[in-house]
């Protein structure tokens, strides 16, 4: 037995800089959904994860979002820019791999250090 679940949410749930109420309850649940799945589904080996994926450049949600919001976060992020979806998918290989085989009902922010827990 064993495997991974890995939701993608959004560091909105800890950080609604803008008003995607709907969106970010929607995402708010995931994170719940991941917590106590992985409280089940540990007893299998599988392991069950979230990412909170600022806002990452080329989807839907960053072309919605109005230029000086983009500018506001950029400039509120330690590392200066949004996420990529490199970004994104590099973070979902690492949690797929067995280096965090132990890692379960987590949510992993990637998003420049714009939420930092």
């Amino acid at each position: 037995a064993g495997g991974r679940v890995i939701n993608i949410s959004s560091n909105l749930v800890d950080s609604p800089i803008v008003p995607y109420h709907d969106y970010t309850a929607a995402k708010g649940a995931l994170v719940g959904f991941t917590r106590s799945l992985a409280q089940e589904a540990g007893a299998w080996g599988v392991t069950v994860t979230a990412i909170a994926a600022g806002l990452t450049i080329g989807t839907e949600s960053s072309r919605a979002t109005t230029e000086d919001v983009r500018e506001r976060i950029i400039a509120s992020t330690p590392l200066g820019r949004l996420a990529t979806a490199d970004d994104i998918a590099g973070a979902v290989a690492m949690l797929a791999s067995d280096d965090a085989s132990f890692i379960t009902g987590q949510t992993l922010h990637v998003d420049g250090g714009l939420v930092m827990r």
